[in-house]
């Protein structure tokens, strides 16, 4: 039990391992976010598309026009405080950002949802008419509450990874070692392990130069890596229109999209007549079939807590959704 002083979020984080369960008080003026909506709730809400958010829409504890329709309520007549009612909302969590006690912490910071519970009593000892107290969320799920969610519908964000991870990575590969991930094939890195290699992009520039002479057009828009992108994006406009290729920004990967897009799932093409410019030149170029190959059939040992986090939050089940992706 924690005091309002206290970082409950945190406290719940660096204890994830242990069977124990914190329950915090926060401020009154906090705003937590709510649950991140799932791709079937994100898709009616956006049919024009992009790229589901991470985050849901604000928790304002100060304003019930936020909350929403609470998971459980329960009202007690007790003799000290008349009635008392307890309203809970499963699944809120804290944005955090990298300061205070997150300035150094490696990898991405955690998703921590919990429990969002307000107290509500009828009259004070002290002869007060009416007290709101609002609970902070609890980063393990109150029975009661856990029993109403469906399991497989949502994604968890707790830290209790490192043992999940390694079970699911032996699960994933078992027996599959046909396409092995290399270190640095998500983008994440580890500052403690060093910086990942760097696809040599003047070397990118010639074969896509080269690609061009064969296809009988030319270079059109070239698009170096940004944050959070995790491959370079050009195209090669030819008779046939135009062909946006993918370089993957750590390792030499060549893939093939009929548009430009920030990420990927299974948009891919297969490769043109032209592509063996990039494999001349060195590169490695991916067919279709390839980056739909999922993840079951993918040597994955090399992926860490952190990437098997983001791996869930995003449903990505495929290679080329690993390797061409943007994880904001």
């Amino acid at each position: 039990m924690l005091d309002a002083g206290y970082d409950a979020p945190r406290i719940a984080h660096l204890l994830g391992d242990l069977p124990i369960e914190i329950l915090g008080r926060l401020r009154s003026d906090r705003v937590m976010r709510r649950p991140t909506p799932s791709l079937k709730e994100y898709a009616l809400s956006y049919p024009q598309g992009g790229r589901p958010p991470k985050h849901g829409g604000e928790f304002v504890f100060g304003d019930p026009a936020t909350w929403g329709t609470e998971q459980a309520v329960t009202d007690t007549d007790t003799r000290r405080y008349r009635k008392a009612t307890a309203q809970a909302w499963d699944r809120p969590h804290p944005r955090l950002t990298r300061r205070a006690a997150w300035l150094d912490h490696d990898g991405l910071l955690p998703l921590i949802e919990g429990t969002v519970i307000r107290l509500v009593v009828e009259k004070l000892p002290s002869g007060g008419v009416r007290c709101t107290e609002t609970v902070p969320p609890i980063t393990r799920w109150a029975p009661s509450l856990a029993a109403q969610r469906e399991p497989a519908a949502h994604a968890t964000h707790d830290n209790r990874s490192t043992s999940q991870t390694g079970k699911m990575s032996d699960m994933v590969n078992a027996g599959n070692t046909s396409f092995v991930l290399p270190r640095g094939a998500t983008g994440f890195f580890w500052p403690k392990e060093g910086p990942l290699p760097k696809t040599d992009l003047r070397a990118f520039r010639t074969a896509l130069y080269a690609a061009a002479r064969g296809a009988g057009g030319k270079v059109g828009e070239v698009e170096e890596q940004t944050y959070p992108r995790t491959f370079h994006t050009a195209s090669v406009v030819g008779g046939a229109g135009e062909s946006i290729v993918l370089c993957h920004a750590h390792h030499p990967w060549i893939a093939f999209a009929q548009t430009r897009r920030n990420w990927y799932e299974e948009e891919f093409l297969a490769p043109p007549p032209w592509g063996h410019a990039f494999t001349d030149a060195g590169f490695v170029v991916l067919s279709n079939e390839l980056l739909a190959t999922p993840l079951s059939d993918v040597d994955t040992s090399a992926l860490g807590p952190g990437e098997w986090r983001e791996l869930r939050f995003y449903s990505i089940t495929t290679l080329g959704g690993v390797l061409f992706n943007a994880w904001d």
